[in-house]
């Protein structure tokens, strides 16, 4: 396989398992939920998580990358979905009305007007 090939399959197995630990986070919690039960939801072996994360806490940390940056509803859509955005969906709002609710974090994410949203994490 060429260097490109294995960095899209790596970028691939990143993303199938930040959604699958999100997901995790949600349902269980982070301190309930382990690396193994991440790479068993994303469909992998657990070997293949450290091959894409250090550690449980790399991974949280890849989560909170863009904290204070407000992302474009386009490219939310595009990481989570894997599909182009076609901007007539509400499926996107949705689900962070959902995050918002479940993590009681209302004033967390932020919705940038025109633009996304945020989340916003105070020093």
């Amino acid at each position: 396989m060429s260097p490109r090939g294995k960095q899209t399959n790596g970028l691939l197995t990143q993303q199938k398992m930040l959604r699958a630990a999100v997901a995790l986070f949600l349902e269980s919690g982070y301190e309930k939920t382990t690396t193994a039960k991440i790479a068993k939801a994303a469909g992998m072996t657990q070997s293949s998580f450290f091959r894409a994360f250090a550690s449980k806490e790399a991974l949280l940390l890849e989560l909170v990358r863009h904290k204070n940056v407000a992302l474009s509803r386009a490219s939310l859509y595009e990481i989570v979905w894997q599909e182009e955005y076609t901007g007539e969906t509400r499926t996107l709002d949705s689900h962070i009305q959902r995050l918002r609710r479940k993590l009681n974090w209302n004033d967390r994410i932020q919705t940038v007007f025109r633009i996304g949203y945020r989340l916003e994490v105070r020093r």
